[in-house]
């Protein structure tokens, strides 16, 4: 399951968005990693204004969840808003 905030769906459909996990969690099941590559991409390579905050549950792995909250200042930097 893919939780976001508008973020991410300001500049994906959530079909893409949801092709983006399933390629991602293929390569090695880590949904951190998928979390962080999706927000990156969403602010670096599609360029979202917003902040991006991604939830990846997987119930296959004792609903392990994680988060990745990040915004793009207005110097280009990337910052964790956690």
């Amino acid at each position: 399951m893919l939780l976001a905030c508008d973020g991410l769906f300001d500049v994906y459909s959530t079909e893409e968005a949801v092709d983006n996990v399933r390629a991602e969690m293929a390569l090695d099941g880590d949904a951190q990693r998928t979390c962080e590559v999706l927000t990156e991409r969403a602010i670096s390579e599609r360029f979202s204004r917003d902040n991006v905050s991604i939830v990846s549950l997987n119930e296959e792995k004792n609903f392990r969840t994680k988060t990745n909250n990040l915004m793009r200042r207005g110097g280009g930097e990337l910052v964790a808003l956690n």
